[in-house]
């Protein structure tokens, strides 16, 4: 089944009526339909929401990549056992003394969540590749733009509290910052290249940090 039939069947396998996921999603009911046939642009927030709706996996609505992009699937299943390799090095770290033992604590925190940060790059990456291949848009970019645009603006309101005024100044601000606009002049996949390169970068430098401490505890 492509997407826009998969929102057609997990909503009638929920019993909801086209009415029913408008209202959650707080959207029209012609939306709805234009959506179930096919005729509406998914951006990845509403994927995210419609998977949460149906309580499915995002993979459940839009498939599983093929080709060159289950190196990206990898990657993802990579930082999942990386996780888990990580929560049991703590058991290790016990048995250091209790300066070594916070100094390992607070960088192992910050390694995890680097960590995350790199997780949700890959599935990001897979995911807008997947929707550029199934939604057939002229222009896939534009979309990466006013997701990231829109987590800019989530992020400001809960950071800065701002007022939605002041937080549009921010975003406008931003796009004339040459420290930020370089975001919105790039493709979606140039973009995720620069970011996972400086995300690893900081792991790289996180983990050398955590092998010293650990030699001089030995």
């Amino acid at each position: 089944m492509e997407l826009h039939e998969k929102i057609k069947h997990y909503r009638k396998a929920k019993n909801m009526s086209q009415y029913d996921l408008a209202e959650k999603l707080n959207i029209t009911q012609n939306t709805i339909s234009l959506m179930e046939n096919g005729k509406a642009d998914l951006t990845l927030s509403r994927i995210y929401e419609l998977a949460k709706i149906f309580e499915v996996t995002i993979y459940d609505l839009i498939g599983y990549p093929e080709g060159s992009e289950n190196t990206d699937l990898e990657k993802l299943a990579y930082f999942e056992k990386k996780n888990a390799q990580l929560r049991k090095r703590l058991q290790e770290i016990e048995e250091l003394t209790e300066w070594r033992k916070q100094t390992i604590l607070t960088l192992q925190d910050n390694q995890m969540e680097t960590n995350r940060y790199l997780y949700q790059m890959y599935q990001d990456l897979v995911l807008f590749k997947r929707i550029a291949k199934m939604t057939n848009l002229e222009n896939v970019d534009r979309v990466f733009h006013t997701e990231l645009e829109k987590r800019e603006r989530e992020l400001l309101e809960k950071q800065r509290n701002k007022k939605p005024k002041e937080i549009e100044e921010i975003i406008e601000a931003h796009k004339n910052d040459p420290q930020n606009s370089w975001r919105y002049k790039v493709s979606f996949e140039e973009y995720f290249a620069i970011k996972i390169k400086e995300w690893n970068e900081i792991m790289n430098k996180i983990a050398k940090n955590i092998s010293l401490i650990m030699n001089e505890g030995a």
